[in-house]
């Protein structure tokens, strides 16, 4: 019989043991998860055969993986303590979460998704995020990870207890939206890009020619499209010619925010909404004080 790709379901769980797969249960996909695909990643290598066209045995490469899917954004979420450190981020009290360049502060995760019945599990795994805030939406966190394919299994399906009602999933409404500590900004979206840079790290010993996932640089960004105003309000083209940098603070749903202290326009575009002009901005965020891993903080 044909599997049900609606009766799918997500699960991570940090590895005690770098690149060892764990086993996963309900608790460790104890949140909402969209448009999961786990794509396996292998290099065949072909063979051209002697005195004819014809091939011989294709030899298949290291067996990496790639995951991408999306969970909500809400306050205590469930993924938080596996998946951010898995992206480089290390928690405080408060739900306080920033990035870090210290691979102790990191742990590698064992992901698995479920499709009616049929295991795709990958371990070592790392990788990055996004956060995509849409007027009036729920704010999504869109995951991409990479790691060592462990291959498909039949495995029964698991139980978990989902996060279920509206604070599982607050509306990016009635926020707080500061720049330079001025209120500012009609907007409709805004997109927070970790932007790490994922590889997966090789090992002729292990059967997969690989081992763990490995975080070899970040550039965090944030896009907008705020309203278009007059130079006398925002000087949007000056300030990003004179390489200003400001803080940027968006919080909503009470305790849900985002805090950029040096946030730099590095692009500014024309662009159109509803026949209302709007700026498509790119920015960086900076490093802070002299110390760095402080360009952003998370509190979820």
């Amino acid at each position: 019989m044909p599997l049900n790709r609606r009766r799918s379901i997500v699960a991570a769980k940090i590895e005690s043991a770098v690149g060892t797969p764990e086993t996963l249960a309900a608790a460790d996909a104890a949140w909402n998860a969209y448009n999961a695909e786990m794509t396996p990643d292998i290099t065949t290598n072909k063979r051209e055969g002697q005195g004819s066209f014809s091939q011989l045995v294709a030899v298949p490469a290291g067996r990496m993986a790639r995951m991408t899917f999306e969970t909500d954004l809400y306050v205590s979420a469930a993924w938080a303590s596996t998946l951010l450190p898995a992206c480089g981020f290390t928690g405080t009290s408060g739900g306080v979460w920033t990035p870090s360049s210290d691979s102790s502060d990191w742990s590698t995760i064992t992901l698995g998704r479920w499709i009616e019945g049929k295991l795709f599990t990958m371990a070592g795994c790392m990788g990055t995020f996004s956060l995509v805030y849409n007027s009036g939406q729920a704010t999504r966190v869109r995951w991409e990870f990479m790691g060592v394919w462990q291959g498909p299994s039949d495995t029964a399906m698991i139980a978990p207890s989902y996060p279920l009602g509206a604070s599982a999933a607050p509306r990016f409404a009635g926020a707080t939206l500061t720049y330079g500590g001025s209120a500012v900004w009609k907007l409709s979206t805004m997109t927070v890009a970790i932007n790490n840079e994922v590889v997966v790290q090789e090992d002729p010993v292990a059967a997969a020619a690989y081992y763990r996932g490995w975080i070899t640089g970040r550039n965090a960004e944030v896009t907008l499209d705020p309203e278009e105003v007059l130079v006398a309000s925002h000087d949007a083209h000056g300030i990003w010619v004179a390489q200003t940098e400001a803080a940027l603070v968006a919080t909503y749903a009470s305790t849900l925010s985002l805090q950029v202290p040096k946030l730099q326009y590095i692009n500014v575009q024309p662009g159109n909404r509803k026949e209302v002009s709007v700026h498509q901005l790119t920015c960086q965020c900076n490093r802070n004080v002299a110390a760095g891993d402080d360009e952003l903080s998370l509190t979820i």
